[in-house]
C-alpha cells in the first residue's frame, strides 16, 4: 500500500510541474538552428521562462512570443539570452523581460494583451517596449546598443546601475534614432543612417556591429522599408553556413571566467536582476557552445573526406596505389637466434 501511494504522489507532483511548466511558456521557436538549454531546439518547440537561448553561428533564430497579438523577437546569429517574467505594477499584471547576454536581438511587437509591458535588458539599459520595432546590441561587457527603427521606445537604465548612478529617469526615442547607454549613464542620442540589422551569420557580426553600420556611412536609401532580419527567418531561406565559430568561442571563454562575461551585471560582478537564472544558464553554456563548434568542425572534416574520395584526391590516391601493388606484405621473420 505504501509503495502505491508513493507512485501516486510522485505522479501527482510530476503532473503538477507539467501543467506550471505549461502555463509559464513564453515564446515559440519557429526558425533558425540553435541550443536551448543544451539542446538542440526543433522547429515549434516552446521556451519557457528561464531557458538560455543560442543562436547558432549559421543564421538567426526568430521566436514568436505567446501573449502578445504580434509580436517576435529575432535574435542575431551567435546570440545568447533568455526569457523571464516578472510581477507589473499591478497585483494582477506581469510584464515580460528579454534578458540579452550577448549579441545583438530585434523585437517587433504591436499589441501586448496579457503583459502590462515587455522589456529588453542587456548589460546596463533596461529598454520598455510600447508597440514598435528596435534592435538591442551588447556592445561591450557594460554596454548597450539601443537603435529604434519605428514607434515609441523609452530607454532606462537597469536597477542595478540606476542606484549607483542615482538615475532613475527614462529617455525617449523616436524613430531612426539611437542610444548607446554603458554604466556611465546615457550617451548622446544619435540619428541613424542606415536600419539597424541583426547579423545573420557569425562572420557578418564579427566584420561590423549593428551600432557601426546603422551609425555609418549611408548606403543608399538605408534599407528603412526592408526588414532583412525577418526576410532571413523566412520558412525556406537559410544563411551561408558559417563554421568560423568565433562568436561561439568567445561563449565558452566568458563561461570559464565569469569576470569577463558580458552578461553580467557592471556594477556588481553578476546580473543582480538575474541571478539565478543566470547562474543555471552559465553552467550549461561552456558545454553547449562546444557540442556546435564541434558539430560544425566534424562536419566540415567529413566534407574533406568526401572531397578527397569524390574528387580523386591525394587520400584515394594513396588507397589506389596500395591496393595495386597486391597483397600486403606480412610481418617481418623473428630474428635469427
Amino acid at each position: 500500500m505504501r509503495p502505491m501511494l508513493i507512485a501516486l504522489l510522485f505522479a501527482a507532483a510530476t503532473l503538477a510541474a507539467g501543467e506550471g511548466k505549461e502555463a509559464t511558456a513564453l515564446g515559440k521557436w519557429v526558425f533558425g538552428d540553435g541550443a536551448l538549454d543544451g539542446r538542440a531546439a526543433p522547429i515549434g518547440t516552446f521556451v519557457y521562462t528561464g531557458q538560455t537561448v543560442i543562436a547558432s553561428s549559421r543564421n538567426p533564430v526568430r521566436i514568436e512570443l505567446t501573449g502578445l497579438r504580434t509580436a517576435r523577437l529575432i535574435l542575431g546569429a551567435g546570440g545568447r539570452m533568455f526569457l523571464s517574467v516578472e510581477p507589473g505594477t499591478k497585483p494582477e499584471t506581469r510584464r515580460l523581460v528579454v534578458n540579452l547576454e550577448y549579441g545583438a536581438v530585434q523585437v517587433d511587437g504591436e499589441e501586448l494583451r496579457t503583459f502590462e509591458s515587455v522589456h529588453v535588458r542587456g548589460a546596463a539599459a533596461d529598454v520598455r517596449m510600447t508597440g514598435t520595432l528596435f534592435v538591442v546590441e551588447r556592445v561591450q561587457r557594460d554596454a548597450d546598443f539601443v537603435a529604434l527603427v519605428k514607434g515609441k521606445l523609452k530607454v532606462g537604465l537597469r536597477k542595478s546601475v540606476a542606484g549607483v548612478l542615482n538615475n532613475h529617469e527614462e529617455i525617449e526615442l523616436s524613430p531612426r534614432q539611437g542610444v548607446v547607454v554603458g554604466a556611465n549613464g546615457f550617451g548622446a542620442v544619435t540619428a541613424l543612417n542606415n536600419r539597424p540589422v541583426v547579423p545573420t551569420t557569425a562572420v557578418a557580426a564579427a566584420t561590423s556591429s549593428v551600432q557601426d553600420k546603422t551609425l555609418g556611412a549611408p548606403e543608399g536609401d538605408g534599407s528603412w522599408d526592408k526588414d532583412l532580419a525577418l526576410d532571413a527567418t523566412l520558412p525556406g531561406i537559410m544563411s551561408p553556413s558559417d563554421t568560423s565559430g568565433d562568436i561561439l568561442k568567445d561563449q565558452i571563454v566568458n563561461a570559464q571566467n565569469p569576470g569577463s562575461n558580458p552578461g553580467q551585471d557592471p556594477s556588481s560582478g553578476g546580473n543582480s536582476d538575474t541571478a539565478s537564472a543566470a547562474a543555471v544558464n552559465d553552467a550549461n553554456l561552456a558545454s553547449t557552445a562546444a557540442a556546435v563548434v564541434f558539430n560544425e568542425l566534424s562536419n566540415d572534416i567529413g566534407k574533406q573526406v568526401i572531397n578527397e574520395l569524390s574528387l580523386g584526391g591525394t587520400i584515394l590516391n594513396d588507397i589506389l596505389d596500395t591496393l595495386s601493388l597486391g597483397e600486403l606484405a606480412g610481418p617481418p621473420p623473428p630474428p635469427a637466434q
